[in-house]
């Protein structure tokens, strides 16, 4: 959890790293797969070092493969040298393992943005708004001029000690998955059902 939690940049990236390997998955598979994140392309690391982080903090199985895609043990590295090894190991594949599927499971945006909306039921109305808002790619000053012109948020005429920023609808809605960059602020899968729950309710 804190491997996923404590890089923010990267969240998104590694949790959904974490379903894709519920199967076991090839290094390359992986890493083409991450690049098709709209995230990754903020990413401060490369996808193999994303993928590591996971490994390292085990969330992920990394995987030894010999030429034909097998799995190398110990029992298979038994009187070998370290030449030997490196010559026999060809490739590498990660599965997520029992704590990563915790995870995952815990981390679900769905749960994450019924959480937030559950646990601020004054503000149901101004983040279903932003959602609507956000089914087209948003830049930040349209969703705060949206806001401050309904009337559902400080306008930055007040000094307000109780007035809500824009930003903080944004940002929070992000954090729960709802929202992702992509060249603007966008719905993501998980946002769009929420917000579709929303309607229907």
């Amino acid at each position: 959890m804190a491997v996923v939690m404590k890089q923010p940049l990267h969240r998104e990236i590694l949790y959904k790293t974490l379903g894709f390997c519920r199967e076991r998955r090839g290094l390359t598979d992986v890493e083409q797969e991450i690049a098709t994140y709209p995230e990754f392309k903020h990413a401060t690391q490369n996808q193999y070092r994303l993928i590591s982080f996971l490994a390292d903090g085990g969330g992920l199985d990394r995987l030894e493969l010999d030429d034909v895609g097998e799995i190398v043990t110990q029992d298979t590295k038994a009187g070998l040298s370290e030449d030997e090894i490196d010559d026999l190991v060809a490739s590498y594949a990660f599965v997520t393992t029992e704590a990563g599927v915790a995870v995952f499971d815990e981390l679900d945006p769905r749960r994450r943005i019924l959480d937030l909306l559950d646990t601020m039921p004054e503000y149901l109305d101004t983040f279903a708004r932003v959602l609507e808002f956000c089914a087209s790619a948003r830049t930040y000053m349209e969703i705060e001029d949206l806001l401050n012109e309904s009337g559902l948020c400080w306008s930055g005429v007040t000094e307000d000690e109780d007035a809500v920023h824009p930003s903080y609808f944004v940002n929070n809605l992000e954090k729960a998955g709802a929202l992702v960059w992509d060249e603007g602020w966008l719905l993501s899968d998980e946002g769009r059902a929420i917000l579709k729950s929303i309607r229907e309710s």
